[in-house]
């Protein structure tokens, strides 16, 4: 233990400091925080050893302590702007009529802009199908007799 806090000391701060607030911890960043608490180094200490925030450090070893593992937890992502019901009707007007383009969904369901068309599409490619229908061309007598 003593060989890891003391090549966690002697390890080389990071260069430049840390300049985001939002920046994310390494594998390596976050075992040098578990390893320095490990040998009585102060949470300050190891936040100016290591360039990040006191409040960086004590998450970190909170993390470790209640899971026993450095590692960064889930996160939910942005919320979506339609619900269940929204999307069932987007998919049932699509099924309907198979031609119908995402802009044609949101003039039906008249869903206004606060849903956008890419939306529409990729609530589409989620359940229903990737495309759609692609209108076929008739051919006239003449044509057809060219090819």
């Amino acid at each position: 233990m003593e060989s890891l806090a003391a090549a966690a000391a002697t390890a080389e701060p990071l260069s430049p400091p840390h300049v985001s607030l939002f920046a994310r911890l390494t594998m390596e960043e976050r075992l040098s925080c578990v390893t320095l608490h490990k040998v009585n180094w102060s949470d300050t200490d190891i936040a100016d050893h290591l360039h990040v925030h006191r409040n960086t450090v004590r998450a970190v070893l909170a993390r470790y302590t209640a899971t026993g593992d450095v590692c960064s937890g889930k996160r939910k992502g942005r919320p979506r702007c339609t619900d269940e019901a929204t999307d069932t009707a987007i998919a049932f007007t699509a099924r309907v009529d198979v031609f119908t383009s995402p802009r044609q969904v949101r003039r039906k369901l008249e869903l206004g802009d606060g849903i956008s068309i890419s939306t529409i599409d990729r609530r589409l490619q989620e359940g229903l199908f990737r495309r759609v229908a692609r209108h076929k061309r008739e051919y006239t007598e003449v044509e057809i007799r060219k090819q």
